[in-house]
């Protein structure tokens, strides 16, 4: 049985990384990635306008906000 190909968000956020095992870990991850992947998947393929352009960078910044937002939560909830 082939395993599923991860989406973009599941790899930017490591969804397999948990070597603790933390359910509640897990529960971030997969929520930060199906955030990632719908962002993502709202902006067009560049088509060289200035709207799509804008887009695209308001979108980066989105991604790298949600990858430092998965971060900071997966290191509070496990903090000892």
């Amino acid at each position: 049985m082939p395993l599923r190909q991860m989406t973009p968000g599941e790899i930017a956020v490591g969804l397999n990384f948990n070597p603790i095992g933390d359910e509640k870990v897990a529960k971030l991850k997969q929520l930060f990635a199906e955030a990632f992947d719908i962002v993502e998947q709202s902006v067009p393929v560049d088509d060289g306008t200035i709207p799509t352009a804008r887009k695209r960078k308001m979108r980066d910044g989105a991604l790298h906000e949600i990858l430092t937002a998965q971060m900071w939560a997966v290191k509070i909830v496990t903090l000892k």
